[in-house]
């Protein structure tokens, strides 16, 4: 049997795009059917045809056809799914914008999908890596949608928020006072715009309440409740905690009593980054605030959380302490008492966020690294990973026949090593196979991984 050869060609090029307004106009119109097979764009796996799914190809509706009634031709366009002028990047018709797009790329993964979509706008680089999430052209810190998703980290801002309001424009005089005082004690400027305050439609008991929101240039929001006595609203509390006084009963009603009600001596806000989980800031009366924070464990987001990434930068801070068991991580923001402004709050969360996106980040790409070797495998000939995984090896030690042994399968996921590298000698008659460690060094160009040493790695032996 003579030994399976495989040929490759290995290439690298840069393109130069150039554009007309005619070439632009027609490159961004979606058509139903681009690569003629059939199956429409928006639920078409491979919309240009060209062997890579949409999930793994960086240019998502431009590629030459591998099949079907386009074969060997080039059609979509060529522009890159991160290119600032790509604007429907899977041709599905709905701009990558536009609300009703839940899936950017169209791998069939939404992009709401945390655990499973790691790459929303396909452009090989993981979620959490990404300075520029969904591929929409604007970069996260000022994007109030980063994730595409149509989320937007702003308590103000879908789910019934309108309606559980009083209109703004009603009650004017209670928002500009509450406004100003909020200004005052956590000084925010007059021309900071990410203060809002509304205002609850009717009264809580004699109280009149509402709720306050600021919301950072990077679209971190903190927020709390409100209120004050409508015979006296010198005694504005910002930062409302209600405790439950009333019976515990199988009666709807007690539940929302006012009655039953009382301001509890803890004031509480909370803040939270984008897509990120609460954490609650607290204080008593003459105590410093303080935090506390509990990380999403695995069962929720699909990896490993980054306990002690956040325990190191978050240890600094005064009564620090964690909890490997729960996730949990608390401290006090100052050591002086109260919280006179909200910047310590934001930077708590920026740190949070940033180790977090970066820890998951790096697992999530890992994922995606992973996606694009495996689809290596999608287009290579089935007969050459049959042999690589199934050969036995002969090994010779002077005139004397080893062992033998099975080529290890492939590799999990999560690892960055591919088990062998192979190289072979022809000895004594024999064919004698060396077996060492083999590292990866992967880019993702179309889909497919590239290695060093590919001509070693990539040959199968007959023994």
């Amino acid at each position: 049997m003579k030994p399976l050869r495989l040929k490759f060609i290995h290439c690298s090029a840069c393109v130069a795009l150039y554009f007309s307004i005619a070439t632009f106009a027609s490159s961004q119109t979606p058509s139903p059917d681009l690569d003629r097979d059939g199956i429409p764009n928006i639920s078409d796996p491979d919309v240009d045809n060209d062997g890579i799914p949409n999930g793994r190809d960086r240019n998502i509706d431009g590629g030459t056809a591998r099949s079907g009634p386009l074969r060997g031709k080039f059609i979509g366009d060529r522009l890159p799914n991160n290119h600032t002028a790509e604007l429907d990047m899977d041709a599905d018709g709905l701009p990558d914008i536009h609300s009703s797009e839940t899936d950017i790329d169209g791998d069939g993964l939404l992009d709401s999908d945390q655990q499973r979509e790691w790459d929303i706008d396909g452009d090989g680089v993981s979620n959490g890596l990404d300075g520029e999430v969904d591929g929409d052209g604007v970069v996260n810190a000022k994007d109030p949608d980063m994730y595409g998703d149509g989320a937007i980290n702003d308590i103000f801002v879908g789910g019934g928020a309108e309606e559980a309001y009083a209109p703004d424009e009603s009650v004017l005089p209670i928002i500009n006072f509450v406004s100003g005082e909020l200004r005052k004690i956590f000084q925010i400027p007059p021309t900071d715009p990410g203060l809002r305050v509304r205002v609850q439609p009717s009264k809580f008991g004699n109280s009149v309440t509402g709720v306050w929101r600021y919301l950072s240039s990077d679209n971190i929001q903190v927020y709390a409740n409100w209120c004050y006595s409508e015979e006296n609203p010198k005694d504005l509390a910002i930062a409302v905690n209600y405790e439950y006084k009333g019976p515990y009963s199988n009666n709807p009603e007690d539940y929302s009593n006012p009655s039953f009600y009382a301001i509890s001596e803890e004031s509480r806000v909370y803040a939270q980054y984008p897509r990120g989980p609460f954490t609650f800031v607290s204080w008593l009366p003459l105590q410093p605030a303080g935090f506390y924070y509990t990380e999403p464990n695995e069962q929720a987001t699909g990896f490993a959380p980054p306990y002690e990434a956040l325990r190191s930068a978050l240890s600094a801070y005064p009564n620090f302490s964690s909890d490997p068991e729960y996730l949990g991580f608390s401290g006090d923001l100052a050591t002086t008492p109260g919280l006179s402004s909200l910047q310590p709050v934001i930077k708590l969360q920026r740190t949070i966020m940033q180790v977090t996106r970066t820890g998951y980040g790096r697992l999530e790409s890992r994922a995606v690294r992973w996606s694009s070797f495996s689809s290596f495998f999608d287009i290579v000939d089935t007969k050459l990973v049959q042999t690589l995984q199934t050969m036995w090896m002969k090994a010779v030690v002077g005139n004397r026949l080893a062992s033998q042994t099975r080529i290890p399968s492939m590799p999990p996921p999560s690892s960055h090593t591919f088990p062998v590298k192979i190289s072979r000698r022809l000895h004594n008659g024999y064919t004698k196979i060396r077996i060492s460690m083999y590292h990866i060094h992967c880019r993702s160009d179309g889909g497919v991984c590239f290695f060093n040493d590919w001509p070693k790695f990539w040959s199968a032996y007959s023994v």
